[in-house]
């Protein structure tokens, strides 16, 4: 009889750390997936995203132009 007590023990034991274990799992799951909002950072956010649009259609508007520059060399 003492033996199936040892064993329940250990079962709830085992049960509490696992049920304890997954709860502290998805609340720092949510943490991570709700990071906390700061109106500053989004402020740069929004800078650095549109910096990054002008770079990105400089570096378009200039294989452009070289790509005309070279097929009017080669219309020559």
């Amino acid at each position: 009889m003492s033996d199936l007590v040892i064993v329940f023990i250990i079962l709830a034991t085992v049960a509490m750390t696992l049920i304890t274990t997954r709860g502290r799992l998805r609340h720092s799951r949510t943490a991570l997936d709700q990071p906390p909002r700061d109106p500053a950072l989004e402020g740069q956010v929004d800078e650095l995203k549109e910096r990054i649009r002008v770079l990105e259609r400089i570096t378009v508007d200039k294989e452009n132009s070289l790509s005309r520059e070279i097929e009017s060399l080669r219309d020559r």
